[in-house]
């Protein structure tokens, strides 16, 4: 993805400020929003405060809300590079380092792609070390060395990333004695950066002497590429020029394209006065999603006796392919004159903010379509203004955007911020994220911030607090949340209509990238209640409206409302009187069947007891006998009942007066079994008789 926000100073302490963003804009739709006072969340420490640098504060963050931020902190005499990611929704947990602690690791820059994968990238000494940190992963205990020679001790490296996994970093490096812009790239799906090259380096007229700064790199969602460094020149008049120059490198190709001159200076046709001084030594490069590039840099013009500083920019718009586009002609900044330490941003639609300082302050400037001109500069702050660096700008694919600096006057500090909320064109009033007291003789600072965005306006603010306390300086590096975005209203159920004292089931979905949201229910009544299900019952007829907020941990609210109309309970007429049953006659007593059963036992092992003969007299043809056991001393094969249909043998008109029942002689049964023997014969009512059985004893009848 492109990087849209800038990595400040080259010449002084450097700070990042970045942001990811989609080749499509994220639309918000909710039926009423309101934002909170501050958007601003309470600080996190991400280290806690002690003695020794903290330098090179800088975030990172996907459209998706994944943050990470980074920072150089000086330990047991070497400086070690810390990290702390944030899942979208979560806090910054305690950084931790991601570096060696034998190492002089400085200058960390950072990066979130769009898959999750976080890439931390820094010098140290004379080598380039890099830590890649997939998705759901962690990062390795030994981080990649990419350039171990060759590297100018002096200057920082830069980072830029693209779906898939890809990234590039760039730096100055050395070929022999001569500087040299130099960049490794990580192909997608690899977890390491390839070989280090150096860029195919000249300048259109004079000679080159040397590389000033550090290099800026940026990508489109394709992950062609486009480098901007600085380069100092004779021209021939004794003075030193410094030159910015760009170079591009479509995904497929195999090298960077042949530099060229942004920054005409002192050379026939520039337009700029002769003899004379004329350096550009603050720069930024930033590209839109589909490959539209903006390089931005300071100008300053002493030709004339007096030096005249303004900002300048210069556009490459791609043509039938990215590797087709051309730049355009530099311009200047309206009423930038006195602007220095520029920094930028640009939206998916080819507008653009700057920011920049001069002696009155921060000011920036917006021009919010491709083909629009930049408004008049909108001065944000006071004079009191950190001098070092950039202010930390971030921007959106739909064109919110946020500028930071430090500022306060000594002894007291403070970050400030402001905000260009999309379709508009100058940003809002200032406001304060963070401010701190000084002690008395002892004043304290905030370093130059770095802020990022998510696809939706959501971001992030890193910053370390110097408090000069004899005999050294405390530092905590702090982060800030930053939450301008109301919650999102997915679906509501509210019923058209209901009767009263009939309870209605409501319901709301909310989601908010920052956290959980509160629901929250007026029933239009007097009622309320709170959560995402509820139910309400009302006591009167008649069209109520019920509002549905939702408020985010900042107090962003988010609102809609329904309509549900209440009417009376319907009447519902009595019953008729139900008539008496009739009365039923009652059948006439059946005589009992009179025939009765016996049983012949045999005591058996463990108190049980055998039955030897059922004896059932007098039957007759068509009777029925059913024997069942019951009990927890039946057998398996006592369980099911059993039911006989005696018959009358051929050779006799009479039944026996006894009966072997088949599967009932010689069953054993434990005590506490009930056998019962049911003899039904028609026209009379069954002949009920139990045998339970007790343990060493006759089973006792009933």
């Amino acid at each position: 993805m492109p990087l849209t926000s800038p990595t400040s100073s080259t010449r002084a302490n450097r700070r990042v400020a970045r942001t990811i963003t989609l080749a499509a804009c994220l639309a918000l739709a909710v039926p009423a929003a309101s934002a909170s006072a501050s958007p601003w969340g309470a600080p996190q420490v991400l280290l806690p405060a002690s003695a020794g640098y903290v330098t090179e504060p800088a975030v990172s963050q996907n459209a998706d809300g994944l943050a990470v931020a980074v920072f150089a902190k000086s330990v047991g005499g070497h400086s070690r590079v810390y990290a702390a990611v944030r899942p979208a929704g979560g806090a910054f947990p305690a950084a931790a380092p991601i570096s060696a602690a034998t190492e002089d690791a400085a200058q960390p820059t950072a990066a979130v792609d769009a898959d999750g994968g976080v890439t931390v990238a820094w010098r140290a000494g004379t080598t380039i070390k890099s830590s890649y940190r997939p998705a759901g992963g962690a990062f390795p205990a030994t981080p990649q060395t990419v350039a171990s020679t060759g590297v100018e001790p002096s200057t920082a490296v830069d980072i830029t990333t693209a779906a898939g996994g890809f990234a590039a970093i760039a730096w100055t490096g050395l070929v022999s004695t001569a500087e040299r812009t130099a960049y490794a790239i990580r192909a997608g799906g690899a977890t390491t950066f390839g070989t280090a090259t150096f860029v195919p380096q000249q300048v259109a007229s004079g000679t080159a002497k040397s590389i000033f700064g550090s290099p800026r790199i940026a990508a489109d969602d394709a992950g062609d590429l486009t480098l901007l460094w600085q380069e100092q020149v004779d021209r021939g008049d004794g003075n030193a020029h410094y030159v910015a120059e760009a170079s591009t490198k479509a995904r497929s190709a195999t090298a960077f394209s042949a530099p060229v001159e942004l920054s005409l200076d002192f050379a026939a046709g520039s337009g700029d006065p002769a003899p004379g001084s004329v350096s550009s030594s603050f720069i930024d490069v930033l590209t839109a999603p589909t490959g539209r590039t903006v390089a931005v840099w300071d100008y300053q013009n002493s030709g004339t006796g007096s030096t005249v500083t303004v900002i300048q920019y210069a556009e490459r718009v791609p043509g039938a392919s990215f590797a087709a586009g051309t730049w355009n002609t530099r311009q200047t900044l309206p009423g930038s004159t006195g602007g220095d330490f520029p920094a930028a941003a640009i939206d998916g639609k080819g507008g653009i903010a700057i920011a920049y300082l001069s002696s009155a302050g921060v000011s920036a400037s917006v021009r919010t379509t491709a083909a629009g001109g930049f408004q008049t500069p909108k001065l944000l702050s006071g004079s009191s203004v950190y001098q070092g660096a950039p202010p930390g700008i971030a921007m959106t694919p739909a064109g919110d955007a946020v500028v930071a600096w430090s500022a306060g006057a000594s002894p007291d500090a403070e970050v400030d911020a402001a905000r260009l909320v999309a379709g508009q064109d100058r940003f809002g009033d200032s406001v304060v994220v963070a401010s701190r007291a000084g002690a008395s003789g002892a004043s304290v600072s905030y370093s130059a911030p770095s802020i990022a965005l998510d696809a939706e306006g959501n971001g992030a603010l890193v910053s370390d607090l110097n408090d000069t306390v004899a005999p050294s300086g405390t530092y905590t590096p702090y982060a800030f949340g930053f939450d301008p975005i109301p919650p999102t209203l997915g679906a509501i159920v509210v019923p058209a209509a209901g009767t009263v004292g009939t309870s209605l089931a409501l319901a709301a979905t909310a989601t908010d990238r920052s956290g959980v949201p509160t629901v929250t229910w007026d029933f239009g009544d007097g009622g309320s209640a709170t959560g995402a299900e509820v139910a309400h019952t009302y006591a009167s007829p008649g069209a109520y409206t019920v509002t549905v907020r939702a408020t985010d941990a900042a107090g962003n609210v988010s609102s809609a409302t329904k309509t549900t109309l209440i009417t009376a309970a319907a009447t519902v007429p009595a019953p008729a009187p139900t008539p008496a049953p009739p009365v039923a006659t009652p059948s006439p007593k059946l005589p009992l069947v009179p025939a009765s059963p016996k049983l012949k036992t045999s005591k058996a092992k463990g108190g049980a007891t055998r039955i030897t003969l059922l004896s059932l007299s007098p039957l007759l043809a068509g009777d029925v006998v059913t024997v069942a056991c019951s009990g927890k001393g039946c057998t398996k094969k006592a369980s099911s009942k059993t039911t006989f249909k005696p018959k009358t043998p051929k050779k006799s008109k009479r039944l026996p007066t006894s009966l072997t029942i088949s599967g009932v002689a010689n069953l054993t049964l434990k005590p506490g079994a009930t056998l019962t023997v049911t003899i039904a014969r028609t026209g009379y009512t069954p002949s009920v008789t139990t045998f339970t059985i007790v343990k060493g004893k006759t089973p006792k009848k009933g």
